[in-house]
């Protein structure tokens, strides 16, 4: 990973004009480089003296504007978190690199000037977004505290970027400001919907298997028919099937065969299984799978 800056301090006896610094900063280009003063060290002195008692020490000068904004440049593009810059008045006047790469952004100055074009018209609480995020810099303004919560963005291309959002007021020279830090929720979110679509699918598996244990001698095909259904709509199947198998010298054929399909009757009434004694066994499609059910569903098909 490339330095996001460069800090040179020079040496005893010389200042920040020094000219071994200036070629070092000329040298890497266009990287951003701060060179420092350490008064101490024009005279000639390696160490500081002592500092002065609280009540003597001189008050520092307020850095101007430009140095206030060179500073706070090389900061927030050393934070490898997005991180963008709102003055009091509500302008959203800075980023860094990692806000341009989160957002899809080659264009700094694009992206400060659409940025609140880069949320859906109402979050999930159903709040204007624009309104909303104005509120709620304007009580960080207003308070002091920062804030850490939850908001959906867009990309420049409209994909959806969920994102936990923490906002902290600093100073930047005289000014106050709020830096916000945008951390990206996208793989957090598909992680924690795998989760619960595991889950859900393990609740399914436990609670169809607790039906048909307990399940009877004439209870048993209507079960397994609800059962079917459950699973199929656990795993997004239009249709499931379970058969039974059995071997004939080399070749293998299937005697029962059961079907789920969403509205179709359960066994039993005559349409959607070959039951005992439903019919003649039957040679099995070459190709077929050999295990005991079959799931069909809109994307593809699910074996089990």
């Amino acid at each position: 990973m490339s330095p996001a800056g460069l800090i040179l301090t020079p040496g005893a006896g010389a200042s920040r004009d020094n000219h071994t610094l200036v070629a070092v900063e000329r040298a890497v280009a266009p990287l951003p480089v701060l060179r420092l003063d350490f008064p101490y060290r024009l005279p000639g002195r390696r160490v500081p003296d002592p500092p002065p008692p609280p009540d003597e020490t001189p008050a520092s000068a307020p850095a101007s504007p430009e140095e206030a904004g060179r500073r706070a440049r090389l900061l927030i593009e050393a934070v490898p978190l997005s991180c963008h810059l709102w003055t009091r008045d509500l302008r959203n006047n800075e980023c860094n690199a990692a806000t341009l790469h989160l957002f899809g952004f080659d264009d700094r100055q694009e992206y400060l000037d659409r940025f609140f074009d880069l949320s859906p018209e109402f979050q999930a609480d159903g709040s204007p977004s624009a309104s909303r995020a104005r509120e709620i810099l304007t009580e960080v303004f207003a308070d002091g505290r920062g804030r850490v919560f939850e908001w959906m963005h867009r990309r420049r291309d409209g994909a959806p970027l969920p994102v936990e959002v923490t906002l902290v007021p600093v100073r930047m020279g005289q000014e106050p400001v709020i830096a916000a830090f945008t951390r990206d929720l996208r793989e957090h979110k598909r992680m924690m919907a795998d989760k619960e679509r595991h889950e859900e699918l393990l609740r399914t598996v436990n609670e169809a298997a607790a039906i048909l244990l307990l399940s009877g001698v004439e209870g048993f095909y209507p079960d397994l028919h609800y059962c079917m259904g459950m699973l199929a709509r656990a795993v997004g199947c239009d249709r499931v099937s379970v058969w039974r198998n059995h071997q004939e010298g080399d070749e293998l054929h299937y005697s029962q065969h059961f079907e789920w399909r969403e509205g179709t009757p359960p066994p039993g009434t005559g349409a959607g299984e070959t039951g005992p004694g439903g019919g003649a066994p039957r040679k099995r499609r070459k190709g077929a799978p050999r295990g005991g059910g079959v799931g069909v569903g809109p994307g593809g098909t699910f074996w089990g």
